[in-house]
């Protein structure tokens, strides 16, 4: 299959992302990670040159979150950390942003604990 080329997107625009679920894994981490390589976790390449398509896991992660809340229109109240915003804080067993952090580390990324 193909995936959107969200290199030429994000060079453009702001991206958002989120979870279709049932349909697609409710899992974002698989999500930022198959931005990250252009390849779903079950192997499958979603394009001859994956990596020329391919976000960084900022880049993504934000796709997720200040992204997905400007879709909604709520920019005003979610999608980061700032006073008065809305927000569920989670602790998770890697640092998906760290310098080095592959795609497959970010896909493997769990979640320790939540406050909401």
């Amino acid at each position: 299959p193909m995936l959107f080329r969200f290199r030429d997107l994000a060079d453009q625009t702001m991206l958002c992302a989120g979870c279709d679920f049932p349909i697609d894994d409710p899992n974002p981490w698989r999500g930022i990670a198959a931005a990250m390589s252009r390849v779903h976790a079950r192997g499958q390449v979603f394009d001859p040159h994956p990596t020329s398509q391919a976000l960084t896991a900022r880049e993504a992660l934000a796709a997720y979150t200040t992204g997905a809340a400007h879709a909604a229109g709520w920019e005003d109240r979610l999608g980061c950390l700032r006073p008065g915003f809305a927000a569920d804080l989670i602790l998770v067993d890697r640092d998906p942003l760290a310098p080095g952090a592959t795609a497959d580390s970010v896909r493997e990324t769990q979640v320790l604990f939540t406050w909401g």
